[in-house]
């Protein structure tokens, strides 16, 4: 089983949009409303009214022809329209942005990019949806790199996420925004064809606020209209692979709260769903993400029920995830943080010395690519202590107990008083001391096993 201190925690996708669109696409206009825009001042009204009504098609019924058409309407009416009108650039990044998902083209995400750019500078500091903008510009940016491999992208999204949490309110604006959310849904009939994204939207919202506050009845509830979202949604709809990813990450949500193995079984099928969904050369950005979130899933059933088959479903998932990873990657340290214990693992149960070079090959890149100050750091550095300590027990060289004895001290050095695995680093430390000891006969090494005991 994974040692205490392995990261185990399965990231659901994106937050703060449902499964990857940008957040203000539920800022849903009628056709016949100018909203933000006025269209009175506009020659050509009716044609972003067209091509609002094909944006609104697409979003309920997944139709790539509609998004097409509302690009093409959308890009007519900014070349008529006067600089200062900060709706239009916005609504015409949504489009562009959906197509990159659905086609995976680097110039729509390029164009996202550029009119959420335009956008942002024409909305006002104080705007009620700056912090969103921010944050749908760093998203997007992430995107690009992920498609492009860019290390400039990163450096971007990082820049406007970090604005975005600046600009974030206090908790009554969350709490608003579920109220408005739940009285829109209370006024949609039976059979909307926009019911499933604003249950999946409501359902994000309230996953997004329970990982804040804890409190149980807003996991329970995002569990509930996510599920109901998934019902309602049609099964050749694009937003469905995402959607199942979600609510398979709320139910582990759940799982690592109350402990309960249903809720695991449910992750799993969730988001092995949501995987069988995705088609074979679809370069899906956010593929090595569900990977490794299908592995981690598999490797917490394998703790509760020591099935091997789990732990291998774990390995097989886990090293299709850092394939698809290149360099730079945001996730690669976790990835293969993850892929590392999970190796372990193999070891302890399997006994083979593959398993035990692998995770000393991967453990290592996971800390070099992370920084100090990093909260899993200490977790990681710790795991590769213990798996140098199996080796030396495994093939008694001398190098491992001092890698070990080396990795554990720094990890312990850098890790508070307190903290839940402190007592178990203490005890791997000792052991080390000890294996030490009996290899060399040294006294020292008694002394110092005894002396972190106490």
């Amino acid at each position: 089983m994974d040692r205490p201190g392995n990261g185990k925690d399965v990231p659901k996708l994106p937050q703060g949009r449902e499964s990857g669109q940008a957040p203000e696409q539920g800022e849903r206009s009628e056709p016949g409303e100018s909203t933000t825009i006025d269209g009175a001042h506009w020659a050509h009204v009716d044609i972003y009214r067209l091509a609002v009504s094909h944006a609104n098609r697409y979003q309920d019924l997944g139709e790539l022809e509609d998004l097409g058409k509302a690009i093409e309407y959308m890009s007519r009416v900014l070349a008529l329209t006067p600089n200062g009108h900060q709706d239009l650039p916005n609504r015409f990044t949504i489009s562009h942005h959906s197509r990159f998902e659905s086609l995976d083209a680097p110039n729509d995400i390029s164009k996202a990019i550029e009119y959420q750019t335009r956008a942002l500078s024409l909305t006002p500091d104080g705007h009620p949806n700056i912090s969103r903008r921010l944050a749908s510009l760093g998203a997007f940016h992430s995107d690009r790199f992920q498609r492009l491999g860019e290390l400039a992208d990163i450096e971007k999204t990082i820049e406007y996420e970090s604005q975005a949490l600046a600009c974030l309110g206090e908790l009554g604006d969350a709490e608003k925004v579920i109220e408005y959310e739940s009285r829109a849904l209370a006024l949609t009939p039976d059979g909307h064809p926009s019911l499933p994204r604003q249950l999946a939207s409501l359902g994000s919202i309230h996953s997004d606020k329970f990982q804040r506050l804890g409190e149980m009845v807003d996991i329970e509830k995002a569990i509930d209209y996510e599920s109901r979202a998934i019902v309602l949604t049609p099964k050749d709809h694009p937003r469905l692979p995402d959607r199942l990813a979600n609510l398979g990450a709320s139910h582990n949500i759940r799982f690592k709260r109350l402990g309960e193995l249903g809720d695991l079984e449910k992750t799993i099928e969730y988001m092995s769903r949501g995987l069988v969904l995705i088609p074979d050369g679809h370069l899906d950005y956010n593929l090595s993400i569900r990977l490794t979130n299908m592995g981690v899933a598999y490797n917490e059933r394998f703790k509760r029920l020591g099935e091997l088959d789990d732990l291998k479903k774990a390995t097989e998932f886990k090293s299709r995830a850092l394939d698809l990873s290149p360099d730079g990657h945001p996730d690669l340290p976790r990835q293969l943080a993850s892929l590392g214990m999970t190796h372990g693992n193999r070891f302890e149960r399997m006994s083979e010395l593959n398993d035990l070079e692998k995770a000393i090959e991967y453990k290592p890149r996971a800390v070099t690519l992370t920084p100090e100050a990093h909260p899993n750091f200490p977790n990681w550095l710790a795991s590769l202590g213990i798996s140098h300590s199996d080796r030396f027990r495994y093939l008694g060289e001398l190098k491992d107990i001092e890698k070990a004895i080396e990795c554990e001290t720094r990890a312990l050095a850098l890790t508070p008083n307190g903290h839940p695995y402190e007592s178990h680093w203490l005890a791997s430390l000792g052991a080390a001391h000890g294996d030490r000891s009996r290899h060399l006969g040294e006294l020292g090494d008694i002394e110092k096993a005894v002396s972190v005991f106490l």
